[in-house]
């Protein structure tokens, strides 16, 4: 259990080469201590080293057939791959045994939506809502489906949902001011622009998208 907690501790401080001697210690010590498997799979997967992630994940799961967490870090780490299928997978069996799990509900609607299935990306998205009303990146996420799909007066209102509940969300000002931007709302969306300046100065997509913006109007 030492080793373990001073992997954990060494993770926390990103020190991911000593967290995963540390933890690999302790698997070698109680080969069957799930949650040590578990967490050598977040340092290896903090360090690019997914493979192994994905079978240390997968062992912890092995263990501990309902470890909710193991299964969503096996999501995050195969979506991470573009491997969306398998972690639409991975989610779907986080909140079979965790309902009401907001961020497995926001991550499998990020999934769905890699591999085109809006609708129920945005039924993902509500659900995560559902569960943590105050879930200001899923308000964004949801936008950006809503914005795709062509129904931006609704996207408008998550994204400004999001901001609502997270002032300084530099993402969803810089969603905003891009639909604002398209739709001809050129004041509202300057406005956004320089909001994420005034939080984010070293934001350069913003620069970029308000020069454009003041390039095309002064034409």
């Amino acid at each position: 259990m030492a080793y373990a907690n001073r992997g954990y501790s060494k993770d926390s401080l990103e020190d991911f080469k000593g967290a995963i001697e540390d933890f690999n210690k302790a698997i070698e010590l109680k080969p069957s201590f799930p949650e040590a498997h578990n967490n050598l799979g977040n340092a290896l997967t903090s360090l690019g080293k997914n493979e192994q992630a994905i079978k240390s994940f997968r062992k912890a799961i092995e263990l501990k057939p309902n470890y909710f967490e193991a299964y969503f870090n096996l999501g995050n780490t195969l979506k991470g791959m573009k491997q969306h299928e398998e972690a639409i997978n991975s989610y779907n069996k986080v909140i079979e045994f965790q309902p009401d799990y907001a961020e497995a509900h926001n991550n499998l609607g990020n999934a769905l939506n890699e591999l085109g299935n809006s609708a129920e990306a945005i039924a993902s998205y509500n659900k995560a809502i559902e569960f943590k009303p105050d879930y200001a990146e899923a308000y964004n996420n949801l936008g950006n489906t809503l914005n795709e799909l062509g129904q931006h007066a609704e996207a408008i209102d998550s994204y400004n949902k999001a901001i609502e509940l997270k002032p300084d969300f530099t993402q969803a000002y810089d969603n905003l001011g891009n639909i604002l931007n398209i739709l001809g709302q050129h004041q509202e969306a300057i406005r956004s622009y320089n909001k994420i300046i005034e939080l984010k100065p070293e934001y350069a997509e913003a620069y970029f998208h308000l020069a454009n913006l003041l390039l095309a109007n002064s034409a």
